[in-house]
């Protein structure tokens, strides 16, 4: 067996020398051979140590390639996994549940807001000030119904437009972040866990 080289990189294995193919053909046991293989079906990528005059692999992180002997990183793809998972994170934070009145469950989604806002249209322009059977969640997360009034409402209004704010500039100030990281610093971000720690100053 053989394997080829290139200006010193590895360009793949060969049963016979190719006289007439341009490189350099090395010999490799069959050993040797099955071992790099094997190494190279668990993900890990061959290359050719110039210093030790062989062949090794190594294992690349996600946004990792090999330049020669260099591991390189690339940095922009990084940063857009990350920033996508801030805003999956900022979506799950502004529609997650919170608590109204102390005993009930009221999610935050863009469907309850709409309803909301209907409903406190359609009362004033038939100048009734109660909405019957609400749908909420006691903390046993039961569903129950409850007449509201607009004040109650225009209250619930107001929580569901902090938080959602709040979870805007959460992933903002995130995002802000990321520039200020070394490269080492972002390829060990936490996402999640940096959105709930800043989330609970």
């Amino acid at each position: 067996m053989y394997y080829k080289l290139e200006d010193n990189q590895f360009k793949g294995f060969y049963e016979e020398r190719e006289e007439k193919e341009e490189g350099t053909f090395v010999e490799i046991s069959i050993d040797e051979w099955n071992d790099i293989l094997n190494k190279q079906s668990q993900g890990e990528t061959i290359f050719y140590n110039i210093k030790d005059e062989k062949l090794e692999t190594i294992k690349l992180g996600e946004f990792e390639t090999l330049n020669g002997t260099s591991i390189e990183t690339d940095i922009s793809a990084l940063k857009k996994s990350i920033i996508s998972e801030l805003a999956e994170l900022k979506y799950e934070y502004a529609e997650k549940e919170f608590i109204f009145q102390e005993k009930y469950l009221q999610k935050n989604r863009d469907v309850d807001k709409s309803n909301l806002t209907s409903i406190v249209v359609m009362l004033n322009v038939t100048k009734q000030t109660e909405f019957k059977n609400w749908k909420f969640k006691d903390l046993n997360n039961i569903d129950v119904y409850v007449d509201i009034t607009i004040p109650d409402m225009l209250n619930m209004a107001n929580t569901m437009q902090s938080q959602t704010t709040k979870a805007l500039i959460t992933e903002s100030k995130l995002i802000a972040k990321l520039e200020t990281l070394s490269v080492e610093e972002l390829k060990t971000f936490d996402a999640y866990k940096e959105f709930k720690n800043l989330w609970k100053k």
